[in-house]
């Protein structure tokens, strides 16, 4: 339906809105390479709501598809140009998603600490506190690591990333022979019933 309506608007600008839902509906139908060569011929659109979506939509696709380096190139042009697009936070949370699975992992926590700061939701804030934490378990930083897990677990969301945090931290201590520490945590795990009734942290623990 789209296509048969280009014609009709009164110039190329106005008529990349619906090259945009052509490309739009591909996308959302999971045909990502259809998507991705409709995206590159409007990303430099004069219309500036296009070029925009353009930009993080072929990052989407390039993430999709496993395609991470085109990912990253995009988002970061994204993340950069378009802070007043109203998708910028998904832009955000993306690049340091992917940051994390290419294990660019001081690159994920600068992103995750963006998206930390401008999300509005407690769960949201728990899940970049739990990758931030992460992150720096990857690169060894373990005082960091525990910082940020201790933080998701002061939140009080009491979801998986929370338990997976409290595990984590109790991991770190034992391993660094901090026993007495270590202890109190899985003392706590095993006290609780929450903990006890998620099936997920029982096997992970």
């Amino acid at each position: 339906k789209y296509s048969l309506v280009i014609n009709l608007y009164a110039n190329e600008t106005e008529a990349d809105y619906a090259r945009e839902g052509i490309a739009w509906s591909y996308f959302r139908q999971n045909q990502y390479k259809r998507a991705l060569d409709l995206y590159s011929a409007i990303k430099n659109s004069k219309n500036p709501k296009v070029r925009s979506v353009s930009y993080l939509r072929i990052a989407q696709c390039y993430y999709n598809i496993k395609d991470f380096t085109g990912a990253v190139k995009y988002l970061t042009v994204f993340t950069g140009e378009y802070a007043d697009s109203p998708y910028y936070i998904d832009g955000v949370y993306l690049l340091a998603k992917t940051y994390y699975n290419i294990q660019k992992y001081e690159n994920a926590v600068e992103f995750y600490i963006k998206y930390y700061n401008k999300v509005k939701t407690d769960s949201d804030r728990a899940k970049a506190l739990h990758y931030i934490g992460w992150s720096y378990y990857k690169l060894k930083i373990f005082d960091k690591a525990i910082l940020y897990f201790e933080k998701n677990i002061q939140m009080e969301t009491k979801d998986n990333t929370a338990w997976n945090s409290i595990l984590t931290c109790a991991k770190i201590y034992y391993n660094n022979k901090n026993y007495d520490k270590a202890k109190e945590i899985y003392i706590y795990i095993i006290n609780s019933k929450d903990s006890i009734s998620d099936k997920t942290v029982v096997q992970n623990a």
